[in-house]
């Protein structure tokens, strides 16, 4: 070899105590790091379950939808702070102003707010005027259960006899009719006697004549101005054969309803059959 060779060669010079221990240090937190890598802290939600959340809030939030939606009330018209008097006062003006559908429907939140007895009679009072017979039936029977006053069981069951009879069902209302004069026998007042001529009525379709004039007679005893019940017990009379007692209801009839044509015609009727002159049918009515 040259001799210029070998000065041009430099030796490497050892490194210094402290400068080789922190390259060793250096060294192994390196081959540390690279064996067990520090977590990647990362800001971002993964899409899938950023989707899934996002499915399960619209599920709840329609399940809440439908139920605030099933609510027999609306919340914007402050349903939730309506008493029943409230409900009331507005179906009483609506009742005024001939608004029957809408003032049935006031009476019905108001009986469903608080139940009374009243509550369920001016609601089927209600019903009458809308044609809804059935149910209006169904809420004096009701009243009926919660009054506590005979008087006011009276009415109401009479109510229920009126509308049974309306709507064709005459047995359902004798039972009504009934039922009345069982609660307080020997009352005197117009319900019961309106009671006895629905029953003498039935009676009379049956042809039960002697039963039917008992109630007759009752009845015009306690209103003796009741002139239907007159013109009933006259055409009974004379069915039974006794003129002279139905003459003398027909005047009772023409007594109280001058101008009745159906009580001079029967009238006159009788009295061509007994053979005797009718002077009232010559007046002009």
């Amino acid at each position: 070899m040259a001799r210029g060779t070998l000065k041009n060669l430099k030796r490497t010079r050892p490194a210094t105590k402290g400068a080789t221990a922190a390259n060793s240090t250096a060294a192994a937190s390196s081959l540390d790091a690279a064996r067990d890598p520090a977590p990647v802290v990362s800001n971002d939600i993964d899409g899938a379950d950023l989707v899934g959340w996002l499915n399960c809030e619209c599920f709840f939030s329609l399940v809440l939808v439908g139920l605030l939606a099933a609510l027999p009330f609306n919340l914007h018209s402050n349903d939730l702070l309506q008493t029943r008097e409230s409900y009331v006062t507005r179906a009483e003006e609506l009742f005024s102003d001939g608004a029957f559908e809408k003032a049935a429907s006031l009476y019905e939140r108001a009986v469903n707010a608080e139940e009374t007895a009243d509550g369920h009679v001016f609601l089927a009072e209600t019903l009458v005027r809308v044609s809804r017979a059935e149910d209006a039936i169904k809420h004096y029977k009701r009243a009926v259960d919660m009054y506590s006053d005979e008087r006011e069981k009276m009415s109401a069951l009479v109510s229920i006899g009126k509308l049974q009879t309306d709507i064709g069902r005459l047995d359902l209302a004798v039972l009504s009719y009934r039922e009345v004069l069982d609660m307080q026998p020997g009352v005197e007042t117009p319900e019961i006697a309106d009671a006895h001529m629905q029953v003498a009525i039935s009676l009379l379709d049956s042809q039960q004549y002697h039963e039917a004039v008992t109630h007759l007679e009752t009845a015009t005893a306690i209103v003796p101005t009741l002139a239907a019940a007159h013109l009933l017990l006259a055409n009974s009379f004379r069915d039974m054969g006794q003129p002279e007692k139905a003459i003398a209801r027909y005047k009772k009839v023409i007594k109280y309803r001058p101008r009745d044509f159906n009580g001079l015609s029967a009238m006159g009727f009788t009295h061509h059959v007994r053979g005797a002159s009718f002077p009232e049918l010559s007046r002009s009515p």
